[in-house]
């Protein structure tokens, strides 16, 4: 946007700025990360800020690094302050330059990945500026359950949907998926809140999650992978001799013992069959074939990049609660059927080829 269509925008009387774009990769470099989802949130709140008008900055639930959380002691809605143990404009300038000041501080507080350490460093700049700021947190977000209508999941598969996506496409890939609940809510509900608080009275940090001490079932990774295995027969995807194998390989060893126990399986099984598939086609001279194939590897690093998000229980403070009737299993199911239209959607009614990934969405980006 120009400067002249800025000015124009100016003199509208322009009462909220709402910032939803980011880069949702998990696996981008913190420079990349910064650039994508700390600038351009100050630069908004500075135009926001001079147009006397609300800000309100889509965040994410995951910004506390590797603070635990139980039923007693959940996630607050305040910023996960880093200041008595960092100077944050220091890191954040670090971030910017691809420095390892960055990265140490990254490490050690343990962020799950670039884009959930920008986010924290973001919200705690916007709170330096101070102002008429609000900031929206939701969780892993899933397919809509009413609008625009239900099981709405965009154009693109993102995170839980690509995660069934890549559950029905390659059925032999590992994953770390132990009884944890899947801290999921549904795209609409999110969308809802945005609004709610970004028109409402307060200022401050709330949480987009439902809470989920209620007795009733509970939406887990377990059962979610075996959902997704179950829409997998019956829409002929594999048999069920297959499902049933692949389930026990695939998901229920590699989901026995510790996370570490599953990154190296994760790194010497599926990985290394890819790495040694793509020498063999090299080998024979199909370079091309090879190079394609290994533009799969982000596809099929999604088990890794789910794990730390599966392989603990997160609780939030949230005003939000679940409807009197909605069901989990059915959303469940809801939800492997929108990764199995992505997947009818990319096969195509083709044979697979490894060039079809290229249409996927890792985590956010082509």
């Amino acid at each position: 946007v120009g400067g002249c269509v800025l000015k124009e925008l100016g003199k509208k009387g322009i009462t909220n700025v709402i910032h939803c774009a980011a880069s949702v990769s998990f696996t981008q470099s913190i420079e990349d990360a910064t650039s994508a989802n700390i600038l351009p949130a100050l630069r908004l709140k500075r135009l926001a800020t001079k147009w006397g008008a609300r800000y309100t900055h889509i965040s994410t639930a995951f910004v506390h690094g590797n603070n635990h959380s139980t039923l007693e002691r959940k996630l607050p809605e305040k910023t996960y302050d880093l200041r008595d143990r960092w100077d944050v404009k220091k890191v954040f300038k670090s971030m910017q330059e691809g420095g390892g000041l960055a990265e140490e501080v990254m490490s050690k507080e343990g962020f799950a990945n670039s884009y959930c350490f920008s986010k924290c460093i973001a919200e705690l700049m916007l709170e330096e500026m101070g102002g008429d700021t609000v900031v929206v947190r939701p969780a892993i977000v899933g397919p809509s359950i009413a609008a625009p209508y239900k099981g709405y999941g965009g154009d693109r598969a993102s995170t839980l949907v690509a995660g069934a996506l890549l559950f029905l496409s390659s059925r032999w890939s590992m994953w770390y998926l132990p009884d944890n609940e899947v801290p999921v809510v549904p795209c609409d509900v999110v969308g809802r809140e945005v609004l709610r608080r970004a028109f409402g009275e307060a200022n401050g940090v709330y949480n987009a999650i439902w809470g989920s001490e209620d007795g009733r079932e509970r939406f887990t990774w377990k059962k979610f992978s075996e959902t997704t295995i179950l829409i997998g027969q019956v829409k002929g995807v594999y048999g069920r001799w297959v499902g049933m194998v692949s389930k026990f390989l695939g998901t229920d060893l590699g989901s026995q013992g510790k996370g570490d126990d599953f990154a190296w399986w994760h790194t010497n099984v599926p990985m290394r069959l890819l790495e040694v598939k793509c020498s063999a086609l090299e080998f024979f001279g199909r370079k091309d074939e090879a190079a394609k194939m290994r533009k799969m590897t982000p596809f099929l690093n999604l088990p890794y990049l789910f794990k730390p998000f599966t392989e603990r229980n997160f609780h939030f403070a949230s005003e939000l609660t679940k409807p009197a009737k909605f069901d989990d299993e059915e959303y469940m199911i809801l939800c492997g059927m929108v990764g199995e239209r992505f997947r009818e959607k990319i096969a195509g009614g083709r044979k697979k080829k490894a060039g079809d990934w290229k249409k996927l969405v890792i985590g956010g980006r082509r």
